[in-house]
């Protein structure tokens, strides 16, 4: 193929000869022989990106990467994305299906070239990435991350899209991307991300031999754990010792609590593990210990620590009792040179509901003062273990030689995959307990199926980059309440009940950082903005949506913790683009919450008393139309002579028909644009802005009048200048026969 193609002229400016396909098809070699020509909409002259490259230059290069094995085809691809202009934009482009690419995947002014996949099939990409080529092996691998068949063939449906950014780090970003025939404005196409790195400008020496971790030996992917661990478990401790010595943030994150000891320990000497009451220790000693983040699986086969066991605990556990899972944890633990793990099923009586109350709340001084948190990520119960067998034929970097300036330059692809291996794809990351203990530890050792992680607030790293790819962690961090919340209800627990218990440990943190009140999952301070939670039902192909038939009755039906849902909080109203902004409710008062410690655990029931100024009745039927068979979004129109038509989403399925009432909480103008919810009713005046308003949907409880619960929410969808005027004022001209007292509302 690389002969066949004249090298000034790889992107087109026609469109791409590649033979008409279906979407059950597979492309011919020949259909895409010597046609690695951008994908550009039928007549188009192209986008003006070609960049002169010296035939010479691009003859060095490519015998360079043919002596490194990469593949012609492979090559040809390279030196088309680096003919790009530095900070080119992309011009409104089809891809292989016909479908405009810029208004479903990218923003139009980021619009990269788009490319065909240099393979026409998986079954060629697999045999050219077994013959050596290493940036086959790359894509092969990044396809693999994405376990769905559905996204991997035909391989006809996969593009690659390029842009060179103005800045040198990355220099290039390349995509791997795939479309269906038949595409919907509901659809995004899939795929990942790929970048060119100089490799001046990617330390890719590992931190003890000083080996270059791109070379044929490297990554560290050890073939079998723990017959061959003790490289990679050395590795962990350099980057604890590193960590230690040198990571201020890290060190200081623990200093408020130093003196802080969990109530019991396991100790991991030499001999036999023993349960240790740590009030035993002498009291002068920092404690360092390790705390295990783990899946339990089936509880019948996980040993836990009873009323019954406890004193002969405090003797020995037999090694043999122990699963996999602790077992490895145990080796690690003591390879780092720590004498003490904290595990929850060992450390905390199980049949005892004083003291799992009692330890529960101090999973925040338990996780925020360990010295590091060992996370078993890839393991779905205790049989899983922290090592698994590798398979050293994958690569997620490739060196390889690029043009830049034309001359000859030394690249990496680095495929940023391997980080989604780690959050995404884990059986811990579906696990709600599991998320306190990586945000509040200082430091995590994470443990996948795929290479070891280390995270810590001044750097991640990895077997594939051992000295680290990220200046600072984001989930080592104390993110904002709203994305906590969206990302813990994505997880899953075995006892709905741990609902807020589970979260417990996040919510003292935050209360600490903020001096906020904690109330069911919100906040007192900003409780009128974050009542407008809403249930997420736009997923993606890799996510499967939660949606409950009916309220959980394991929290107050105002809280996001009521029901089994992924939820979005607003995001800070202090950081949203208002212009103008009005409250219709004024909280007066919270009732039932327990105090202290207590507050941030398990809530059944709690009352809120708010004085409202809009509240709406209507009579809810059948809705006419949903917007999408899979969506429980209508639209419902509250009155005829007064016309508002509302967006409502609920919070669960089963919501009985009947009267329901509309309890407005702001209204709001806002810059267009910037909103980060669909825009609302443009208006004049102020020039470029829209009124957006939004409620709760309430029905009455029956225990007495004024007593209502929250079944979902609204947004009016205004449709004229009367509407806007009119919409403070709906209530009374529809209701009049309400009374002023009514106007008081406890919501349960």
């Amino acid at each position: 193929m690389a002969d066949q193609v004249d090298e000034d002229t790889v992107i087109s400016s026609g469109k791409p000869e590649r033979a008409e396909l279906s979407i059950e098809e597979e492309p011919t070699d020949e259909a895409i022989e010597g046609s690695l020509e951008t994908v550009n909409d039928e007549g188009d002259d192209g986008p003006s990106n070609d960049f002169p490259l010296d035939p010479e230059i691009i003859q060095q290069v490519k015998d360079w990467n043919r002596a490194a094995g990469i593949c012609d085809a492979c090559q040809e691809l390279f030196i088309s994305i680096c003919k790009i202009k530095p900070g080119h934009v992309g011009e409104e482009t089809l891809d292989p299906f016909g479908n405009v690419i810029w208004t479903n995947v990218w923003a139009k002014e980021l619009m990269p070239t788009l490319f065909y996949f240099p393979h026409s099939s998986l079954s060629t990409l697999a045999e050219s990435a077994k013959t050596g080529c290493g940036t086959c092996r790359v894509f092969l691998e990044s396809l693999n991350v994405y376990r769905n068949a559905k996204y991997h063939e035909p391989i006809s449906n996969w593009f690659v899209a390029a842009r060179r950014q103005a800045v040198v780090r990355p220099e290039w970003i390349v995509w791997l991307h795939s479309q269906s025939k038949d595409f919907s404005l509901d659809q995004r196409a899939e795929g990942f991300t790929l970048d060119l790195i100089p490799t001046s400008g990617l330390d890719v020496s590992h931190p003890i031999s000083g080996q270059n971790s791109v070379g044929d030996n490297l990554p560290l992917f050890s073939p079998e754990i723990p017959q061959c661990s003790s490289e990679a478990l050395h590795l962990a401790k350099s980057w604890l010792k590193d960590c230690e010595n040198n990571h201020k943030s890290c060190v200081h994150s623990q200093a408020p609590n130093k003196l802080f000891r969990p109530t019991r320990l396991l100790s991991v000497g030499d001999a036999s593990p023993c349960l240790c009451l740590t009030s035993s220790l002498p009291s002068a000693e920092t404690m360092r210990y390790a705390a295990l983040s783990h899946c339990w699986g089936d509880l019948n086969d996980l040993i836990r620590l009873t009323k019954a066991n406890l004193i002969d605990f405090q003797r020995e556990i037999p090694p043999a009792a122990l699963c996999k899972t602790f077992r490895h944890a145990i080796e690690t633990t003591k390879a780092l040179g720590l004498h003490f793990l904290w595990i929850d099923s060992i450390c905390i009586i199980q049949d005892d509901a004083a003291d799992w109350a009692t330890e529960a709340s101090l999973m925040c001084e338990v996780y925020s003062c360990c010295t590091i948190s060992i996370a078993a990520s890839s393991a779905v119960d205790g049989n899983g273990g922290c090592f698994f067998s590798r398979d050293p034929g994958r690569r997620w970097i490739q060196p390889i030689k690029v043009i830049r300036d034309n001359s000859p330059a030394e690249f990496v692809l680095l495929n940023t995959g391997f980080e989604k291996q780690r959050i995404e794809d884990t059986p811990l990351s579906t696990r709600a307990w599991a998320l306190q203990g990586n945000v509040l530890a200082p430091r995590t050792l994470h443990f996948s199926s795929s290479q070891i992680y280390w995270e810590c607030r001044e750097k991640e790293a990895c077997e594939t980059l051992p000295r680290g790819y990220f200046q600072t962690s984001i989930l080592k961090h104390m993110l904002p309440w709203h994305v906590i919340v969206e990302n813990y209800s994505l997880r899953s627990l075995t006892y709905p009940e741990d609902k807020l218990p589970a979260l417990a440990g996040l919510a003292m943190k935050a209360h600490q950082e903020t001096k906020g009140t904690y109330v069911a999952g919100l906040w007192l301070e900003t409780l009128t903005w974050d009542l407008w939670w809403n249930v997420r039902r736009f997923m993606n192909e890799y996510q499967k949506p939660k949606y409950s038939s009916g309220p959980l009755n394991l929290a107050p039906s105002w809280s996001w913790a009521a029901v089994d849902a992924i939820v979005e909080l607003p995001p800070p109203k202090e950081h949203a683009p208002f212009i103008d902004f009005t409250d219709h409710i004024f909280v007066l008062d919270v009732e039932g919450l327990p105090s202290g410690k207590a507050a941030f655990g398990q809530i059944h029931q709690a009352a809120l008393f708010v004085e409202c100024e809009v509240l709406i009745p209507f009579h809810l039927q059948e809705y006419e139309y949903p917007l999408d068979k899979s969506e429980l979004l209508r639209y419902v129109e509250v009155h005829d002579t007064v016309p508002l038509c509302s967006r409502v989403s609920f919070d669960y399925m089963n919501v009985p028909n009947g009267l329901k009432f509309l309890l407005a909480l702001h209204t709001r103008i806002e810059r267009i644009g910037d909103s980060r919810f669909s825009p609302g009713y443009a208006l004049s005046e102020p020039a470029n802005s829209a009124i957006i308003a939004g409620g709760l949907i309430l029905e009455k409880t029956g225990l007495g009048r004024g007593e209502y619960r929250r079944v979902g929410t609204f947004k009016p969808e205004f449709r004229s200048e009367t509407e806007v005027q009119n919409w403070v004022k709906v209530p009374k001209r529809l209701a009049p026969d309400l009374k002023e007292a009514d106007y008081i509302k406890k919501i349960h």
